[in-house]
């Protein structure tokens, strides 16, 4: 998008070598997605566009491109004249305010992984020879978006039912990018750090079989509700006591199944005496508690929706 925005920006560009009145390429092009982003907003829930666009999904990429260019122009415009000492425009106040009230889902736009020279490269499998490349890539900020959202994609597949681990690893990926924006990262370190948590993240998706026997994914995710704060050197057997917890929660709680389980407040009240009597078999310490009752209900209104439907 970064070099997208500086075509469109480039005084060399022919659309942009016009006379008055004529608007050059770059102010139409920013005026065009200003509208097409208006005018997205006011229809992007209508039913009939769901029913009867097709291609909407295609659609809606294209425009969080075309936004997050426009973005990265009006940016460009502001460091631009605030570098010359000049006052920000009113057009450029305009759309940095216009910007701020976006509602387009950045996360939406389209691929940058060619662009970024990715492709199809596999980053969870990095050789030196690799990683180094990416590290001087001419791009390095479109090498860190596009690796920052594989890395987003890979976690949702894996811990799209988990709640423990994919507030853990939307942190520490906010975190890394917030070091990065403040300057407290090189391109170098940060793409460096991008790629090796990109392969913890794919690791995630076999890190049950480590028990023994191995924790279904949904074991395993009541496993971390109850495993925080570093229980398993709390617990007596630590680990495999942890992961009995984890099974014996699945157990109770597919076993006594209900259409409106998470539905009404004392139903919930019930839930919750069920989990502390499952810690308390296990002896689970009594002022952690409270927080892991919290964590495992929590991990059960992600799942609800996958088992509740099977219930009688």
């Amino acid at each position: 998008m970064r070099l997208t925005a500086d075509f469109l920006r480039d005084p060399k560009n022919p659309g942009n070598k016009v006379e008055p009145p004529a608007k050059p390429l770059s102010v139409r092009f920013k005026d065009s997605a200003a509208r097409l982003d208006r005018f997205y907003r006011v229809c992007a829930m209508s039913r009939e566009i769901a029913e009867h666009c097709e291609d909407l999904d295609d659609w809606r990429r294209d425009i969080a491109f075309f936004s997050e260019v426009r973005a990265w122009m009006i940016k460009l415009d502001a460091a631009q004249r605030e570098a010359s000492g000049q006052p920000l425009s009113a057009e450029v106040q305009r759309y940095l305010q216009a910007l701020a009230a976006s509602v387009v889902d950045a996360d939406e736009i389209t691929d940058l992984y060619a662009e970024a020279g990715i492709g199809r490269l596999d980053i969870t499998r990095l050789n030196e020879a690799q990683l180094r490349k990416l590290e001087n890539s001419e791009t390095p900020h479109l090498v860190t978006e596009a690796l920052r959202r594989l890395i987003q994609q890979k976690m949702r597949e894996v811990t799209k039912h988990n709640v423990v681990r994919n507030e853990s690893f939307t942190d520490r990926l906010d975190d890394l990018m917030k070091r990065y924006m403040l300057q407290q990262l090189t391109s170098a370190q940060v793409i460096a750090e991008l790629a090796a948590l990109a392969r913890e993240v794919s690791a995630e998706a076999r890190r049950g079989e480590r028990f023994d026997p191995p924790l279904s994914h949904a074991e395993l995710a009541f496993y971390d509700a109850v495993a925080h704060r570093d229980m398993a050197e709390a617990m007596e057997g630590g680990d495999d006591t942890l992961a009995k917890i984890a099974r014996a929660l699945v157990k109770d709680i597919q076993k006594n199944l209900s259409v409106d389980w998470l539905s009404r407040e004392p139903v919930r009240a019930k839930l919750r005496t069920r989990i502390r009597r499952v810690l308390a078999m296990f002896d689970y310490p009594p002022e952690e508690e409270h927080a892991a009752v919290d964590l495992v209900l929590k991990q059960m209104e992600i799942v609800a929706a996958l088992w509740a439907p099977a219930a009688k």
